[in-house]
């Protein structure tokens, strides 16, 4: 049985194309508005799992260790990324407290989570039914995972701060700054269009049931 190429809308203008499979490096961009729509790449699976595996390392160090240690006096204050939202709720500030949690650490965790999810089976030549949804959640949250607005406003803080206390760099942000340019190369590296064909190719070839029927429909 031939199986027709899928359909997919551009994501900015919903105009219908029909999916094909591009040579490694070139790209195809919507007639209409010009959006890229894809980038052919041999392997869609290895650069991205590496990358989300290093962020994934990466958050983890700065969630539990000190961005920063301010000293006043002879008093020390660790400043941590959770810490921060704590005080934020102490000073009654929710909205802007659920925004940075939201933003900082919910977002970023799911989408390493939901990647990695996806892209390991698909590395080790398998998937499985959940992995498109891992993929689409992750997806969805992408956009939501704004680490580095945040390491811009805690070096903004640091800027304004030099002069009432002693600050000490925690190995967090160092941690922090390497998060920020794994996930912008994630970014960069996630392509969607070839890894949703290996999801469908691989999901049809493990579970070929609707495929089966297809083949020798049911006569009445």
């Amino acid at each position: 049985m031939q199986i027709e190429p899928a359909f997919s809308a551009c994501p900015a203008c919903d105009l219908l194309f029909r999916r094909r499979p591009l040579p490694h490096g070139m790209a195809a961009s919507c007639p209409r508005c010009g959006t890229t729509l894809g980038v052919g790449t041999d392997d869609p699976v290895s650069r991205p799992l590496a990358l989300a595996l290093a962020s994934l390392i990466l958050f983890f160090v700065v969630s539990l260790e000190p961005l920063l240690v301010l000293r006043l006096g002879d008093r020390e204050v660790p400043a941590t990324l959770f810490g921060a939202v704590l005080t934020l709720v102490d000073a009654k500030m929710y909205p802007l407290a659920f925004l940075v949690f939201w933003t900082s650490l919910l977002a970023p965790l799911t989408t390493l989570l939901g990647l990695i999810l996806c892209l390991w089976p698909l590395r080790q030549g398998g998937t499985s039914r959940l992995g498109p949804g891992f993929f689409r959640i992750a997806l969805a949250l992408l956009p939501w995972a704004l680490v580095g607005i945040y390491f811009l406003s805690v070096l903004l803080a640091l800027f304004k701060l030099k002069d009432l206390a002693e600050i000490h760099l925690g190995a967090a942000m160092v941690a922090f700054a390497a998060l920020v340019v794994t996930m912008t190369a994630l970014r960069g590296s996630l392509h969607p269009e070839p890894l949703w064909e290996r999801l469908e190719l691989l999901n049809d070839l493990e579970h070929p049931d609707g495929l089966d029927n297809l083949e020798h429909p049911k006569r009445p």
